[in-house]
């Protein structure tokens, strides 16, 4: 019985307009990438190439990262995360839950929040992997430097940074080094798992919007621009220690320093557990009516 909702819920979710434009837009980002270094190294010598892993659209330093940044808060709450709100808005709510069950329609909707803010990055994140094995080479110059180069050690190993930071380095560095494909494949899964838990998130939040469902995007709004703010603040002269709080630059292929994972794994809880709360409290509210 719960199957059969999710799949309702998840057909649903696929013929809505706000998650065919997200997936458009990360899908153009992809594309666009792709197609920006293909022009780019049209012609060149091999050697100087840039390499298929550092052309993945999940790098932070990829031509076009910072358009998806900006945008990242926004995609992230658009593809299923108004649904509740439009089935009260339209009168359905009670009609909806009485056929499948209160606790059925909250948990396949959660469900399907988590797999559409999945599916809205790992696909396409996916094809630009695919995309730039076919056509770049696997090894040789990274956006760090030549494969193994001076520079590219002290960027990658942290030993560049003049700073005392929480944290330096590439996280991951031996699997980075040893299968380049693999790393690629875990920062998506990362990122778009970390999209999906912020698309239950928008969606647990809709519980307590009475109207204008466009202050549902300001969570998460809040969420990424408000840590960046809070980087800024705490990177004073007199800090001991530098934190990297900038949470887009825990879920793509970042160099950056000052990272610490509790940060980014107690973020994360914290999103869950808020989530799990609020769905379990709506839950029992409207089991009472």
């Amino acid at each position: 019985m719960l199957a059969r909702i999710v799949k309702m819920q998840m057909v649903l979710m696929v013929q809505k307009k706000t998650f065919q434009i997200s997936f458009g837009f990360v899908l153009l980002y992809v594309v666009l990438t792709y197609l920006f270094y293909c022009i780019k190294y049209s012609g060149s010598a091999l050697s100087n190439i840039v390499s298929a892993s550092s052309l993945y659209a999940g790098n932070s330093l990829t031509v076009f990262a910072n358009f998806l940044n900006l945008l990242f808060p926004f995609l992230t709450a658009f593809p299923f995360a108004f649904s509740y709100l439009t089935d009260k808005s339209v009168k359905i709510l009670s009609i909806v839950q009485t056929k499948s069950g209160t606790r059925r329609y909250y948990i396949s909707k959660t469900i399907a929040c988590f797999v559409g803010g999945f599916t809205l990055y790992f696909i396409p994140f996916l094809i630009s992997i695919l995309l730039n094995l076919t056509t770049f080479p696997t090894k040789g110059v990274t956006l760090w430097g030549p494969l193994f180069s001076w520079n590219y050690s002290n960027w990658l190993t942290g030993k560049a940074v003049m700073v005392d930071a929480a944290g330096v380095g590439l996280p991951f560095l031996k699997l980075y080094i040893y299968n380049p494909l693999l790393y690629n494949l875990l920062y998506a899964l990362i990122f778009s798992i970390f999209t999906g838990v912020l698309s239950v998130f928008a969606f647990a939040i809709s519980f307590l919007i009475r109207r204008y469902k466009i202050y549902l995007l300001l969570p998460i709004y809040a969420i990424v621009y408000g840590f960046n703010a809070l980087t800024f603040l705490l990177d004073t002269d007199g800090a001991t220690k530098f934190y990297l709080l900038r949470v887009f630059d825990y879920i793509t292929v970042d160099t950056m320093y000052g990272k610490t994972p509790f940060f980014f794994i107690g973020l994360t809880f914290a999103l869950v557990l808020l989530s799990a709360f609020l769905i379990m409290r709506q839950i029992k509210t409207d089991q009472l009516y």
